[in-house]
């Protein structure tokens, strides 16, 4: 998806749309050991991709997280997890910013083929 014209374009892949008669959920579906705390922007550009594409007004969107467990039987906690998620239109000046942002830094190790360490990875959420 094109974010804007000046940007280069966003690839992804929704897990799950779910559509209904008026609005559409997006939905994630995360397996792992644990539960992590996961990036809503990733909601928010497939919610706009969504939106554009199949002309849906799309206001919600979830992390529906499994977690990997040997075995079932021995379970004692909760092993499934949904986060919903506000991805309303009004998030995504602020998701192009912070691409916008990130773009800079990769278009620059790109070109001087030097990378430096620091706080946030790209600006998401990660650290180093």
């Amino acid at each position: 998806m094109d974010m804007t014209p000046d940007l280069p374009p966003v690839i992804g892949v929704i897990d799950l749309v779910v559509s209904g008669s008026d609005s559409c959920l997006v939905v994630d579906h995360k397996t792992c050991r644990t539960f992590t705390d996961q990036d809503p922007g990733q909601l928010v550009l497939y919610a706009e991709y969504v939106r554009r594409s199949r002309g849906c007004d799309v206001r919600k969107g979830a992390f529906d997280e499994y977690q990997l467990v040997p075995n079932l039987n021995r379970v004692k906690k909760p092993v499934f997890r949904r986060t919903e998620v506000n991805v309303g239109p009004e998030r995504m000046p602020s998701l192009v910013d912070r691409y916008r942002r990130a773009w800079k830094v990769m278009d620059k190790i790109h070109h001087t083929r030097e990378a430096t360490r620091g706080y946030d990875c790209w600006f998401c959420r990660s650290r180093w």
